[in-house]
């Protein structure tokens, strides 16, 4: 076609057309819909109104049933203990069973069946005659073994020429466990399709009766010779229900539904043609058809006189529209990204305070500590010790918060080594199990696949302790704790966070406890935030495992729903390949100072007087020569005079000179001069060379270990000098 003829589609310059298309669209669509909906609605009925119809003929023939089987009862009484042969010569019990069949329409005919399959006794003549019923299957199936009571296929009767099925007993020799014979029933057919003519109301319809197998033993319209016992329908389980399937009867499609009767193993069924609905719904689908032609008529001659108008607003409204969009879509873009913008400026901002007032504290903390360390050398009375103990445990728990504040703050000092995940991990399970209790099982998820990540072990063994005590108070009645690893690939967003592309590991600690709500998850990694009650928690325990996965180059991720438990996921850089791995194994028990010489001469540069003076007094009462200086430019001047030392040990936070640079200063002047910085945080310069430095040491530190490691320091550099005097 070309560009002016009509295609299958309107061109966008044609809104007239467009409209044609529309109207002619629409309305059929609605047709489609309202012939759909009444394909639907008919279909509904017709399932209503044969499960209505197949409960009635269900109670019906449940009714029937327990009519036969008390006929049953009464004829099994008057045979019991009788032989074949004072049953044969009773003309009583001959009237007796006439009197049923007389009384009651339903029974066709009662009979008595030796083991040989010869009748002794019938309700229609007397006496009766030996007729052969080996054939049938009421015998076959009671010869074989005991059925109870028995619904047999249908057949015609030789002694009443008509449709009936039976219902039979299996009768047992005087010893009662061999077969002797049967007593039956015969069910008329026809009282059961006089009935069932009332409930079908046109040609579609049908009623049945089948057994369990599926074979069909009665059914109207249609009880023809040949159609009954000769197929079978497929009987779903259960009490009742639907199905579709081909009538063998009629060869039509129809739509069953069924019920059985009682807890025996035969249903009532109620079917439908598909073809009669199919009619039905072809009569609405006609009138539909009408009102749809006449609505798009009025509507095609309505659109000459709305189309100037349409064209003109088209544009304008389509073009409003996408203004809307993009402004709203800008808007939501923006407002999301100001608020991850403040959250993080608000955790940076916190975290920048909380590492200057750890920084102080951790002062404050040396201080004590060693004036403390210089009391107890003094200390003789028992009671005065022990208070000078419990100030030492006070101690150690503010060097606890500091440790977890500079976490929070990124400025711990972290010692990232190759970390085999899984191992750490499970041995991490032993610990767990043994000290979780009884109530909470902890169990553990391992990927194979998983690189050794690139982390400081002791720290990351420290954040999955703090995850797995914050699970362990999520479930005050017990639960499961569940430890995972995987591998993961960036660039992969983690939250608000961005993980840098290349191999992670991801480690997570999930629980089954009361979970968070939303509003407690959006501050669950704010420092001080905490929902336990007073002494149970500081709130920088996620904060802690927050601030060592962003240091560590990683990410933390939350999920989280009232109800549904908690699951925290660490995600870590991947060790360089060759790397090796760190053992896991249990942590070194503290360094225990030495005894003996090796002393010296300690150049101490401190600019906080109190650190200063508490830290030279230790120093000099085990056995050091200290010269103590109050900042970086005097400690140069002090060495430029000539004055010997043996060591320096300085400060890093310091005005005027920082540590570091005071160390690549005396570096150039003194290279085998060992030196060490003393610092409350790892905020050190990166273009600092590993050769400034002899060693780092982070306070609060223990006086024992200082002096250790003033002694381990020395005894390095005391060979190197003598290599250098030679």
């Amino acid at each position: 076609m070309s560009d002016k003829g009509w295609t299958w589609w309107p061109r966008g310059e044609d809104p007239y057309r467009a409209a044609l298309v529309l109207i002619a669209v629409l309305p059929t669509l609605v047709l489609v819909l309202a012939l759909n909906d009444g394909w639907q609605r008919l279909y509904a009925n017709a399932k209503e109104t044969a499960a209505e119809r197949a409960a009635t003929i269900t109670e019906h023939t449940a009714k029937l049933f327990d009519t036969h089987e008390l006929v049953l009862d009464d004829f099994n009484r008057r045979i019991h203990g009788r032989s074949w042969e004072q049953v044969a010569d009773d003309r009583r019990l001959h009237e007796a069973l006439g009197d049923h069949s007389r009384r009651l329409p339903q029974v066709s005919i009662l009979l008595a069946i030796d083991a040989a399959g010869k009748v002794r006794l019938s309700s229609a003549e007397f006496p009766a005659r030996p007729l052969d019923v080996t054939d049938r299957d009421y015998f076959q199936a009671q010869m074989l073994v005991d059925q109870g009571t028995f619904v047999s296929l249908p057949y015609v009767g030789r002694t009443t020429n008509r449709w009936v099925f039976a219902l039979s007993r299996r009768r047992s020799d005087a010893q009662g466990a061999g077969f002797d014979g049967i007593i039956m029933v015969g069910v008329a057919v026809q009282y059961l399709t006089e009935f069932w003519r009332s409930l079908i109301t046109n040609d579609g319809m049908a009623a049945a009766i089948v057994r369990a197998d599926g074979m069909v033993i009665a059914r109207e319209p249609g009880n023809k010779l040949g159609q009954l016992g000769m197929e079978t329908l497929p009987i779903g389980g259960g009490a009742s229900g639907w199905f579709r399937a081909v009538s063998p009867v009629d060869g039509l499609d129809r739509l069953y539904a069924y019920s059985r009767v009682g807890n025996r193993p035969v249903y009532a069924l109620y079917s439908v043609s598909m073809a009669s609905l199919r009619a039905a719904w072809l009569r609405e689908a006609t009138v539909y058809g009408l009102f749809w032609f006449m609505a798009t008529a009025v509507v095609l001659s309505a659109l000459g006189f709305v189309e100037s108008r349409y064209r003109r607003e088209r544009q304008a409204v389509a073009q409003w529209r996408e203004t809307a969009e993009k402004l709203r879509q800008e808007i939501e873009a923006r407002a999301q990204a100001e608020a991850a913008v403040r959250r993080m400026q608000k955790l940076e901002a916190v975290g920048q305070l909380t590492g200057g007032i750890a920084h102080d504290f951790n002062n404050l903390l040396q201080a004590a500590g060693m004036h403390l360390s210089l009391l107890e050398g003094r200390l003789t009375d028992w009671e005065a010790g022990r208070y000078a103990q419990s100030i030492r445990e006070a101690l150690d728990r503010g060097g606890s918060l500091v440790r977890q504040l500079l976490a929070f703050a990124r400025k711990q000092e972290l010692q990232p080594v190759a970390v085999d995940v899984n191992q750490l991990t499970a041995r991490l399970r032993e610990l767990l199990s043994r000290t979780m209790g009884g109530a909470i099982t902890v169990e553990t998820a391992l990927d194979p696949a998983c690189k050794p990540a690139l982390a400081d072990p002791t720290q990351l063994e420290m954040a999955l302790l703090n995850l797995a005590i914050n699970a362990r108070d999520a479930m005050p009645g017990g639960g499961s704790v569940i430890l995972r690893t995987r591998p993961v690939m960036g660039p992969l967003a983690v939250g608000e966070q961005a993980l840098a592309a290349g191999p992670h590991v991801r480690i997570s600690v999930a629980d089954t406890g009361t979970g968070m709500p939303a509003e407690v998850l959006a501050r669950a990694v704010e420092p001080f935030f905490t929902t336990k009650e007073v002494g149970r928690g500081t709130g920088l325990g996620l904060s802690m495992v927050h601030g060592f996965a962003l240091q560590s180059g990683g990410a933390l991720d939350i999920s989280s729903q009232p109800g549904c438990g908690t699951e925290v996921s660490l995600y870590l850089p991947c060790a360089p390949a060759g790397a090796a791995v760190q053992p896991a194994q249990a942590r070194p028990a503290p360094p225990v100072a030495e005894t003996g010489a090796l002393q010296g001469t300690i150049l101490l540069v401190d600019d906080d007087a109190i650190v200063r003076l508490g830290t030279a007094a230790l120093l000099r009462q085990r056995g050091f020569t200290v010269v103590d200086k109050g900042g970086g430019p005097a400690a140069l001047a002090w060495l430029e005079e000539g004055n010997a030392v043996d060591l320096l040990l300085t400060d890093q936070a310091m005005p005027a000179m920082t540590g570091t640079e005071l160390a690549k200063a005396v570096r150039a002047r003194h290279p085998d001069l060992p030196i060490l910085l003393l610092t409350g945080h790892a905020d050190l310069p990166a273009d600092l060379p590993d050769s400034a430095l002899s060693g780092v040491l982070t306070k609060p530190i223990a006086a024992h270990q200082l002096v250790a490691a003033l002694r381990d320091a020395l005894r390095m550099a005391k060979p190197q000098r003598q290599d250098a005097g030679t």
